[in-house]
C-alpha cells in the first residue's frame, strides 16, 4: 500500500494506531476463543492458547514489543478485557493445584504472553524451527505454571 492510500484511509497517526490496535485486539479474541480456554484440564487449555497465539507474533512484537505505539488507554482497556479468559484459566488451574500458586495470576499472564514473543522471535530472527519455537514456549510455560516439573 502506498503512502497516499495509507493516508487516504488514516488521515491521522492516531487513526492508524487506533485500527492496528482494534485489529490486534480483534485477532487476540478470536485466538483465544479457538483455544477454547474452559474446556478440559487447564494445562492443556494453556498450551492450547499458546499454540493459537503463536502465529500472532508480528502483533505480539507490536504490542509487547513496542508499548509505546498503542499508547491509547481504550487499547489498554480492550486489551485487558480480550485476555481475561486466560486469566480465569489460570485461576482455574491454581485451584485445582494444576498450576503453582506461589505466583500471581497477573505476573503468569505477563509471562506467558512474554514467552510467546520470545518463541516467535526466535523462529523469526534466530532461525528456530515452528516446532522447536512452540515445543520450547511449551516447556518454559509449563514450568513457570508448574515448578515442580
Amino acid at each position: 500500500m502506498g503512502r497516499s492510500t495509507l493516508h487516504r484511509y488514516y488521515p491521522e497517526r492516531i487513526d492508524l494506531v487506533r485500527a492496528l490496535g482494534e485489529d490486534a485486539i480483534d485477532k487476540l479474541r478470536l485466538a483465544l476463543e479457538r483455544s477454547r480456554p474452559t474446556e478440559g484440564p487447564a494445562d492443556a487449555a494453556l498450551r492450547r492458547m499458546s499454540h493459537e497465539c503463536f502465529d500472532l507474533g508480528p502483533l505480539l512484537s507490536l504490542i509487547f514489543g513496542d508499548p509505546q505505539a498503542l499508547s491509547n488507554a481504550a487499547f489498554w482497556e480492550g486489551l485487558g478485557a480480550v485476555d481475561a479468559p486466560l486469566l480465569a484459566l489460570i485461576e482455574r488451574g491454581q485451584a485445582d493445584g494444576t498450576f503453582s500458586s506461589e505466583l500471581k495470576v497477573r505476573w503468569i499472564r505477563r509471562m506467558l504472553w512474554w514467552c510467546l514473543l520470545t518463541g516467535w522471535e526466535s523462529f523469526n530472527k534466530e532461525g528456530y524451527s515452528r516446532i522447536d519455537a512452540i515445543e520450547s514456549i511449551d516447556l518454559t510455560v509449563a514450568r513457570i505454571t508448574n515448578p515442580d516439573l
